[in-house]
């Protein structure tokens, strides 16, 4: 009797560990006060405190008009949509964990009008004004990203769109290269990506806690089963490109401390459709435009000119 109270005990423990690490990578966390650069200065965006309320202000002063969509799974989205005149296209932005569309990309609203695309920006699940409770890095939110597609074609008409990812939305976006795109989507790009859950899950808590944490990650793949109805061994990047269905631009600092630059390496190599790899030196995670901003906005601007009439 002693022994069987000793082994509950450690799967109990065992268990637990793993819900903790499981609460603290996938549920939802309390969004930030945008708006409030003083406020934003004790997080991670702290180096751009002052520059995102800017960014919201210009959604603003560019007519930027409230969106939503409901998911395959019946939550609420909601975003923006930015109409550029003349509009030659559209760009669909999936914005990173914990992130958001004026954080993760307003430092490029201006070149992205300034090509001519409307901007198509969804807050994703889990994250601010959009509903949900665990996030599934890109497991669920690429199917959200179809529903996306789908949206603007219904809204705004098949006029040439691109996609565009950044970090988990990154990851998003590749999960959704295999699948049977509309054809008026010309091409995708990527940005610091990771190939799936699970290995970006690990590598986290390797680092967090300081040994090889693989023994823990069944515990934590049993509560994202049970809980939040995904598997994080259930996409895979380097897999998906194996078939591929459109041009993709992989964009990654050599220097990123959060999601390896190897990861967008192994992507690279595995991708079977058009690419093209841009590695910026020094750059951190999800800074590479901010590192080398003419390089990165030319290697977008040619690419996507090259496949807007595709």
């Amino acid at each position: 009797m002693p022994l069987l109270i000793v082994v509950l005990s450690l799967i109990v423990i065992y268990l637990t560990l793993g819900y903790v690490v499981f609460l603290k990578a996938f549920y939802r966390k309390k969004d930030l006060d945008w708006l409030n650069a003083k406020a934003l200065e004790k997080t991670p965006w702290k180096s751009f405190a002052k520059d995102i309320p800017l960014y919201y202000k210009w959604l603003e002063d560019n007519g930027a008009k409230d969106v939503t969509l409901t998911t395959f799974d019946g939550f609420k989205l909601k975003g923006k949509f930015v109409k550029c005149e003349n509009a030659r296209g559209t760009i669909i932005l999936m914005h990173g964990f914990k992130g958001n569309f004026a954080s993760d990309y307003g430092i490029v609203f201006n070149d992205y009008k300034s090509f001519g695309l409307n901007i198509l920006a969804f807050r994703q699940r889990s994250h601010g004004e959009s509903e949900g409770k665990y996030i599934t890095f890109g497991v669920k939110e690429h199917k959200d990203l179809l529903e996306i597609i789908k949206y603007h074609n219904e809204t705004y008409g098949e006029i040439p769109l691109f996609i565009s990812g950044l970090s988990m939305g990154a990851s998003t976006v590749l999960y959704a290269s295999n699948k049977d795109l509309p054809k008026n989507v010309k091409a995708l790009s990527a940005d610091c990506g990771f190939t799936s859950p699970y290995e970006i899950v690990l590598k986290v808590v390797n680092e967090t806690l300081k040994f090889n944490a693989k023994f823990v990650m069944p515990a934590v793949n049993f509560w994202c089963k049970l809980i939040a109805d995904f598997d994080m061994k259930e996409f895979n990047s380097v897999e998906i490109l194996k078939t591929a269905k459109r041009p993709i631009l992989f964009i990654h600092g050599t220097e990123d401390e959060l999601v390896p630059v190897e990861m967008t390496k192994r992507n690279y190599e595995a991708c079977t459709s058009e690419k093209q790899l841009v590695l910026v030196e020094g750059a951190r995670h999800g800074l590479s435009y901010v590192v080398e901003p003419e390089r990165v906005k030319d290697a977008f601007t040619n690419f996507y000119e090259k496949h807007l009439n595709d």
